[in-house]
């Protein structure tokens, strides 16, 4: 049925023209398909599940999209409800294919021959894998559930496309020991202030299991995390920054002794989907990381909204001020990224002897404006240490 239905007659819930986190590391246009036979008690997309509503997007909508949006689009990501129950998805994914496009598909595994039919057509699937078999049917309501999304797991797992499993976990249904009892990593992504209830409650349990433990809470030091759950545990310690939201992330890794070269591996390839990832020598450099990338977002703001504000000053209109400041910041983030140089070659590069730029430098070293920068570095990365030291003591 799949191969004589036409994608025209698709039930289109919704379109996203583009999507940063749809298909990791890919720009995208996601496409919600309407219907899906279970009703998982976490869905976020509730007015998807009933099949009988009718599509509010023309399949013609999404080709007009494509069109324009060849070169800025890497792909396009068929996403519910549950994609796969409907018959004119494969010709969708082929009229994709055929614009040049990748295809993703995000699927609960509701439909194992469905997806099996597709699966060629495929280049990426984000699949959800609710909970361990025996927990299946308090998730989704429907006893054959569990059978399906594993055997649909197979398929993929089987064809070698891409996958990225993800587990939303219900806590009325799985509590963190069920968790961390099967997890070979468990990530720690919880406020500082918790951390040492979280972590003695799960203790136990992990200290049978035994799996690397990665912590992104700002302030928390290894070590005192590694107590926390009963000691002799892999724990790397990672600081993030915003810019992951975009996948523009850069984050600083530090890995105890105990952590093995593969486990460290694993921990990178986890973070390094929301961007770069350095690894450093010490828990200690972790706090200077803080200092430098984690709180580095809100320097880079300040020059902004500066320059924004000096251009309106100057008589720019506010959408001209903003766009040229924001331009010339993205614009020297990537010369910057590209050239070897010194920071100061590049900024010899811009200045020239009584033009504007040099008179602009004048007025900063005359205010002393490193020292101030290097002080406020100095306070975040002190800070970062009185924390680590206050949630030690507590």
């Amino acid at each position: 049925m799949c191969e004589l239905v036409d994608a025209d007659d698709l039930a289109i819930a919704g379109l996203t023209p583009l999507s940063t986190c749809d298909w990791p590391g890919r720009l995208v246009a996601t496409v919600f398909l309407q219907g899906c036979p279970w009703a998982c008690t976490y869905c976020h997309n509730p007015d998807l599940l009933d099949p009988r509503a009718p599509g509010v997007v023309a399949w013609a909508r999404v080709r007009e999209l494509l069109r324009r949006r060849v070169g800025l689009l890497d792909g396009v990501v068929f996403s519910g409800g549950e994609p796969t129950r409907q018959a004119g998805l494969a010709d969708a994914m082929r009229q994709v294919r055929e614009a040049g496009y990748g295809v993703g598909l995000h699927t609960g595994g509701a439909y194992p021959r469905r997806l099996a039919a597709v699966l060629p057509l495929v280049d990426w699937v984000g699949l959800d894998v609710k909970a361990p078999p025996e927990l299946y049917t308090a998730i989704t309501g429907v006893a054959s559930s569990a059978d399906r999304a594993y055997a649909s797991l197979r398929l993929v797992l089987d064809a070698g496309v891409p996958v990225q499993v993800r587990t939303t976990v219900d806590p009325t249904v799985m509590d963190d020991d069920d968790v961390a009892r099967r997890a070979g990593t468990v990530v720690l992504a919880v406020k500082p202030q918790v951390m040492r209830t979280v972590c003695e409650g799960i203790a136990d349990t992990v200290q049978k299991a035994r799996p690397l433990i990665v912590s992104v809470a700002a302030g928390i030091r290894s070590i005192d995390i590694d107590n926390w759950l009963g000691g002799g545990l892999a724990v790397v310690r990672v600081m993030p920054n915003q810019p992951a939201l975009l996948r523009l992330g850069a984050s600083g890794l530090y890995a105890n002794e105990r952590t093995t070269e593969d486990q460290k591996k694993r921990a990178s390839s986890i973070m390094s989907a929301v961007g770069h990832v350095v690894s450093v020598d010490s828990d200690a450099d972790i706090d200077s990381v803080t200092a430098i990338s984690g709180t580095g977002p809100a320097y880079f703001y300040l020059l902004i909204d500066m320059m924004i504000k000096s251009a309106q000053a100057f008589g720019l209109d506010p959408q001209a001020a903003r766009i040229l400041t924001i331009e010339t910041a993205k614009g020297a983030a990537a010369i910057a990224d590209a050239e070897d140089e010194t920071m100061q070659s590049l900024i010899e590069r811009v200045r020239s002897p009584g033009g504007t730029t040099t008179a602009a430098f004048e007025s900063l070293e005359a205010d002393d404006v490193r020292d101030i920068f290097a002080r406020a570095f100095e306070a975040a990365r002190n800070r970062a240490v009185a924390l680590a030291d206050e949630a030690n003591k507590e």
